[in-house]
């Protein structure tokens, strides 16, 4: 987790990191190391639960950083958001597929060793903070690349009458 705020803060873009859990070498870190505070001109760090449908909604929301669960992959679809994909374990690994090399509205921090449920603290650090600033990067100020990630990421979801068929369509032809 340390090496996403790490990641957060060298990317130099506006975030919400949303920590649903109390862990706490986080929370050590945090304090040490002044995170929080180095960040708060463009960081907002949010402990428990977010809503985040109404925060992936938002106009400005520009990429999502997420762990591929399929609640969170349905929402940033249906948001039309860009996202970074971070996948640990079970169908994680599914859903990227489906967001990266599918629909191909998002970027992979490179995540290719799956772990245990509840697991992650024993196993040791899996992401490092190089490899979430450059799939934030390649995500944000991807030039051609991101506009058409964004405008697929849009037209993944639809609107109006057509949109129905295409998510018939999105779940029919996805395989892992």
């Amino acid at each position: 987790m340390i090496e996403i705020g790490l990641g957060l803060e060298a990317s130099n873009k506006a975030f919400i990191w949303v920590i649903k859990d109390k862990v706490e070498e986080l929370e050590k870190w945090n304090l040490e190391d002044r995170f929080k505070e180095r960040t708060k001109d463009r960081g907002l760090l949010i402990r428990g639960w977010a809503p985040q449908v109404l925060i992936l909604s938002h106009w400005g929301i520009g990429g999502f950083v997420t762990r591929c669960g399929w609640n969170s992959t349905l929402e940033g679809i249906c948001a039309g958001v860009p996202m970074t994909t971070w996948p640990m374990f079970g169908e994680q690994f599914c859903n990227e597929k489906l967001i990266v090399q599918v629909l191909r509205i998002g970027v992979s921090v490179s995540v290719e060793v799956p772990i245990r449920w509840e697991e992650e603290e024993k196993v040791g650090v899996l992401l490092h903070k190089d490899n979430v600033v450059k799939a934030i990067g390649k995500l944000m100020d991807g030039g051609e690349e991101r506009e058409k990630r964004r405008k697929k990421s849009y037209s993944a979801w639809g609107n109006g009458k057509e949109g129905n068929g295409r998510k018939v369509l999105l779940t029919s032809t996805w395989q892992c």
